[in-house]
Formats: C-alpha cells, structure tokens, sequence
C-alpha cells in the first residue's frame, strides 16, 4: 500500500524528533542502575553507620548528658552525610544512565500545555493503547517479580535470623545487612533482566513508530534538498572522504612536483599500462604539506619545478590524465626520477 509506512526513519526526522523530546529510553534501565548503586551504599554505607550507631548507643549508658548531645550530634552528622551521599550517588547515576541512552538532551517542549491531551476521547484512546497497557502490564509483572524474589530471599535467611538473638547487637546488625543485600541482590538480577527486555522492546516500538511512508521521504527529500546547511553539510562530507581516497592514492605516485612550499601534485605512470601519467593527488597549503608528508615516508621523490606544479594545479584534475601539452616536462621530471632510482637500485646491489 502507499501509505504503508515501510522506510526506516531519515537522520532529519530522527533529529527533530530528539528536538520534540521523543527519543528512546528506557526508565527500567535506570531503575536497575538505580538500584546497583543502592545496593553497593548499602553494603559501604549503611554497615558503617549502624555500627557507629550502635558504639552510640553503648556508650551513652557510661558518659554524661553533656557527651550524649555532642556524641548525638556528631552521629546526626553522619546520618545526614549518608542521606546525603545516597541521593547524591542516585541522582549522579540517573543522570549517566539517561546520557548514556540519549545523549545529551533538553527540552521544554515536553513540558508546553497540548489541548490535544485535554480531549476526553483521545484520553480514552491513550488509556486503553498498546503502550499503556504494556506498561500496565509491565509494572504489574514487575511488582509480583520484586515480591517473589524478596520472599525467596527472606525464605532462605529465615533460619538464618532465627539464630539472631543468639548474637551480640554488632554480629546481628552485620547479619541483618547481609541478608538485606542478598535481597537486593536477588531483586538487582531480576530488574537487570527486565531492563534489558524492554530495552529492546522499547527500541523496537520506536523505530517501528518512527517509520516513514515513501512519499514522506520523498517529500522531506525534497524539502530538504534545497536548504543551504544540508547542502554544506553534504557538500563538506563529499570533500572529506574525497580528500581521504586522495591521500591513500599518494603512496602510488612515482614523483610529486611541487612549488616547493604552497602547492604539490602527485603523478603516477606505469609503463605498458597507464596511457599517460595521471594526477593521483593534488593541493595547496596544508593538504600540500600533508602530501609531501607521505611522499617522505614512503620515499617517493620530491621534485621543485615552480610553473608546472602551479599550471597542473589549475587544469589537472584527480584521477585524469595530465593534460597533452605537459607531457614532454613531466615525461623529463619521471625520467629523472626514474634514473634516480636505478642508479640507486645499481648502487644497492654492488
């Protein structure tokens, strides 16, 4: 059908998309981070400060009134400082775990009135719509999930506390940590497998809601062809990767004639299979200082001749043949070269 949305969303929709605030995420993912984070402060944290809790405690039954104030506030302090570190830690985590799945993004389109949202029915539409029962769904799961997971977890630490009273208040206090961190463990590994299944699920559904129809690309193809930042944008992409393909071309060039300092051209000629040599690389400036670069490492040789490196400039083109009324001074500048190089190669083998 032609109204079948079947093409892959262009890099422009996808773009303004992220600019609307519609992008894929997903929350369990940082649920399951949230949670690791509180897990590790638990077993760092909490064990630290309930046994300096308790040495509190004990103490307070030996030292005067005047001590426990000063010891009560130092120990407020320190619960302070771990409420503290904890929201810290959740905050600096959900903000790394919302880059790391959009990147940077802010917006404040999200949060401008729709009347669209007001309408009665299109609220019933959304209730009962896919997604939201999904997420009904997915909660409903997800709950029964942390359910179970605590009560196996408890299950198993059950005899476990029955032996606490045995135990002095530090011994148990550990105990009661370690059984609290085995749960949330337990509870980590079950919300990491359901974040990595709607994460995929959740990018599924967006690129799949992102879809285009043909005539879309089209149109948006059209719309876009003439705005001058795609142009640019385009245009500077084709001068990169051309200038890429040119400087792997240079260690094939058998002379590189220069200005000496602004302009290089790169030729190559190979007997019985090149016509006539042709222009592998050109430029001026930096490109001509990055030309020469490579010459020297794959030691082709450099050759000065002013007025011919700056006519080659301006009518040879990459990739085309020199033109015929320079044959005779680059056919000289080869020959050279190639002597040169037998002498060189005579030299090598004596």
């Amino acid at each position: 059908m032609a109204g079948e949305k079947t093409e892959k969303a262009t890099l422009k929709k996808r773009r303004d998309a992220k600019k609307e605030g519609d992008v894929h995420k997903s929350i369990e993912v940082s649920n399951a981070f949230s949670l690791l984070v509180i897990t590790l402060l638990v077993g760092v944290y909490l064990s630290h400060a309930g046994t300096s809790l308790v040495l509190f405690l004990q103490s307070s039954l030996y030292i005067t009134e005047i001590e426990v104030v000063f010891d009560f506030r130092k120990y407020l302090k320190l619960f302070f400082d771990t409420a503290g570190v904890f929201m810290i830690a959740l905050l600096a985590m959900g903000l790394l775990t919302n880059y790391m799945q959009v990147g940077f993004l802010f917006t404040s389109k999200k949060l401008k009135p729709d009347l669209k949202k007001m309408n009665p029915i299109e609220g019933l539409k959304r209730i009962f719509s896919k997604k939201t029962l999904f997420e009904l769904f997915k909660n409903l799961g997800k709950m029964a999930l942390i359910i179970l997971l605590s009560y196996s977890a408890l299950n198993k630490a059950m005899l476990e506390f029955s032996y606490l009273s045995f135990y002095e208040i530090l011994p148990a206090l550990h105990k009661a940590l370690s059984v609290m961190i085995s749960i949330l463990t337990s509870i980590l590994i079950g919300l990491a497998t359901l974040a990595v299944i709607d994460f995929i699920y959740q990018w599924f559904d967006y690129e799949k809601k992102m879809k285009m129809t043909k005539q879309e690309v089209k149109d948006e193809f059209k719309n876009t062809e003439g705005d001058p930042q795609i142009k640019s944008f385009i245009k500077s992409r084709q001068r990169m990767i051309a200038r890429r393909r040119m400087m792997h071309a240079v260690p094939t060039a058998d002379a590189i004639i220069t200005n000496p300092t602004h302009i290089a051209i790169a030729i190559k000629y190979k007997h019985k299979k090149d016509t006539a040599p042709i222009v592998v690389a050109k430029g001026q400036g930096l490109i001509a200082e990055k030309i020469k670069q490579i010459a020297k490492e794959n030691n082709i040789y450099i050759v000065e001749n002013k007025p011919l490196a700056r006519i080659l400039f301006k009518k040879a083109e990459i990739g085309d043949f020199i033109p015929y009324e320079h044959y005779k001074a680059v056919a000289e500048i080869l020959a050279y070269v190639y002597n040169i190089k037998n002498k060189k190669e005579q030299g090598d083998q004596n």
